[in-house]
Formats: structure tokens, sequence, C-alpha cells
């Protein structure tokens, strides 16, 4: 899977779980996350943007990651929940930064017997399309609402849902 694929499959800033465990189930594993996790980082020109950029969470971003096992141990579903956070992003060519504030939000990552995974982010979103994935990138966005990402077996991921509020980061820092 290529990293802007993990970015936003794992775009784990993101998120309030509503999910709740059936009846019979084992109870959740309940970890803290990392702020910033996957996604806060350098990428090189043409991976994120046509230049080289950075993420870096500036505050907030607290993480709770909930994975949910069946009765014999096996992964069923993971979700993270994230606290609200400010980011900074910066075209490292030209030193110029966009600041973007971001609600609390959250993430299912559930994968299906084929191997294909989808991932529902909603709430405060952040991360990047690679030119490897659909619809081809290299662009990066800030988003406030809802985005479903689907990995398919052979790595390569595409956005089959977004609404809400949208930023686009590399115009921003352009």
């Amino acid at each position: 899977m290529n990293r802007g694929l993990a970015v936003l499959a794992l775009v784990v800033l993101w998120l309030t779980v509503c999910a709740v465990a059936p009846a019979g189930a084992a109870k959740p594993i309940i970890e803290p996350g990392v702020p910033g996790t996957p996604i806060a980082g350098t990428y090189p020109a043409g991976v994120a943007c046509a230049f080289p950029v950075s993420f870096e969470v500036a505050s907030g971003g607290g993480q709770r990651v909930f994975t949910f096992l069946d009765n014999g141990g096996n992964f069923e579903r993971m979700a993270t929940i994230a606290r609200s956070s400010t980011w900074v992003f910066t075209n490292l060519s030209k030193d110029a930064s966009y600041t973007v504030a971001l609600p609390a939000g959250r993430t299912e990552v559930t994968v299906a017997g084929d191997g294909t995974v989808t991932v529902l982010l909603s709430g405060g979103i952040i991360g990047f399309n690679a030119p490897t994935d659909t619809p081809p990138g290299p662009f990066s966005l800030a988003v406030v609402g809802r985005l479903i990402f689907v990995i398919a077996p052979d790595g390569t991921g595409t956005i089959t849902q977004l609404s809400g509020k949208v930023i686009d980061l590399c115009a921003a820092v352009s």
C-alpha cells in the first residue's frame, strides 16, 4: 500500500466512535493513539503536492483507538476517536504555511473477506492522495465532513464519497 493510501486509511486524527460491540462479542481493546499519526511529517514533491510539504500537529489531537475482535480473537474492525486539533501545513519550497483548526472526528476501518479495506472518516479530516490513488494526486485536503476511502487488495485506493467543507491545502500554500 502506498503511503498516501496508508495516511488516508489511518488518518486517525479524526474521529468519534459510535460503534458498539454486538452482544456476546469480546470487549474492544482500547489504547491511546499518538496525535498526528500517521500523516504528520515531511513529503517530497509529487507525493502530497507538486512541491515538498510538511504536516505538523500544532495542538490537540489526542486519540483513542478501539480494536474489535471476535470471540476467537480475530480482527473485526478498528475505530479511532480524536479530539479537535490544529495543524500547520507548510510548502517547504516557499516556507509558506497554512494553519487549519479541525473539530473532533472519527475513523472506522473494516476489512472484507476479499481483503478490501473500507475507511469511513467523519468530522475533522486531513490527508492526501498520491499519484497512484483515485482520483490521482498529488493533492492534500482538510475536510470537515465525511470521506469514504476504499483500498483494494492490490493496495490501490479510491475516494468513493467526499462531502462537507473541503480546503485544498496545496492551493492554500502555493
